[in-house]
């Protein structure tokens, strides 16, 4: 039987609320309601008004004890989101243009073009209230993050979410207007790139295993296990030793595969703000006691070694990840942290 009313409003609230405390990005769904009340007038009505207060009631009681630590800590988490958006960084017709591309990567070439096709026709065949309200949830995002790439930078997958309601807006667009065979042509294209992927990766398995040289692009991914057993062996050999790392894609996979409990690694980060889990939860400050032991993947890191009283070679070790290639990391033993 059908839901009441009321219980789909009690729901949408208690997804608002979870979605907020998941990622900030839920904000956006905020944004897709105001914009579907201003562009439909027949759904501004008392009812429907009520129960979006209901469903807005609610989701702020569960996002409440988010904004109130996030009050407390100075905006932390805001302050991170901030960071990453990187609102400082240079704007450049390029970062643009290289957003736009990946959209056409994300939604495929044959949708992004059915997209621009219903956008053109909008004015002689406007959509329904459906469709306004699929675009509804799907337009802020795009033109956010548009305007993010604008003024900054904006990765490609940040505006994914935009393609959910657009996926329904295209694929009905198409069906309306008989157009089955960009449907076909779309789903094909997208098995065989999937196809093509899962092959290339089957291949380097079958490459590496006979002895060949494998696809370089996958070599940021292996031989970390060596390297997680060859770290835990320093640190049992020297307990005081705590891991200590600049870079998050050294220092994840290490922490994982060394089986390291929180206390046993840092995370070298001069600013203040944190720029990933590590640098907030771990980041090295004076009060930390020493010594640590510092992986690095390009030579000699001068700029961390010299704000530590003593720094020493620990040796380096040799990681194969081919025939062809291997992974070179250096130690280096430091200790008495003079500040950043």
């Amino acid at each position: 039987c059908a839901l009441p009313i009321w219980i789909w409003a009690v729901l949408a609230g208690v997804a608002g609320g979870l979605g907020f405390l998941s990622k900030y990005a839920m904000l956006f769904a905020v944004a897709g309601v105001i914009v579907y009340l201003a562009w439909t007038p027949a759904a501004r009505s008392a009812r429907m008004l009520a129960r979006l207060a209901v469903a807005a009631a609610i989701a702020s009681v569960i996002a409440l004890p988010n904004v109130l630590w996030n009050i407390d800590n100075g905006f932390a988490t805001v302050r991170h989101t901030a960071e990453l958006a990187q609102l400082e960084g240079p704007s450049s017709a390029w970062s643009l243009a290289e957003f736009l591309a990946n959209q056409i990567g994300i939604f495929g070439i044959v949708l992004s073009a059915a997209l621009a096709w219903r956008a053109a026709a909008w004015r002689r065949e406007p959509g329904d209230d459906r469709e306004k309200l699929l675009l509804a949830f799907s337009l802020p995002v795009l033109l956010a993050m548009i305007g993010q790439s604008v003024v900054a930078q904006a990765y490609g997958n940040w505006a994914a979410v935009a393609y959910v309601p657009l996926t329904l807006v295209v694929v009905g667009w198409l069906l309306r207007r008989g157009r089955h065979r960009w449907l076909l042509a779309s789903v094909s294209l997208h098995l065989g790139l999937a196809a093509v992927a899962l092959g290339a990766i089957a291949g380097d398995t079958l490459s590496r295993a006979r002895g060949g040289c494998g696809f370089a692009v996958l070599d940021r991914h292996l031989g970390w296990d060596i390297a997680g057993s060859d770290l835990a062996e320093r640190l049992h050999a020297n307990p005081d030793l705590t891991l200590i790392s600049d870079d998050r894609e050294v220092l994840a996979p290490l922490i994982y595969y060394a089986r390291l409990e929180p206390g046993y690694y840092v995370k070298w980060r001069p600013s203040p703000v944190p720029d990933d889990h590590y640098a907030y939860r771990a980041r090295l400050t004076t009060l930390n006691t020493g010594p640590w032991v510092l992986p690095s993947l390009h030579g000699e890191p001068a700029d961390i070694l010299t704000r530590f009283r003593t720094a020493r070679s620990m040796g380096r070790l040799t990681v194969p990840l081919s025939v062809c290639r291997a992974r070179a990391i250096n130690y280096y033993e430091l200790d008495e942290f003079q500040g950043y």
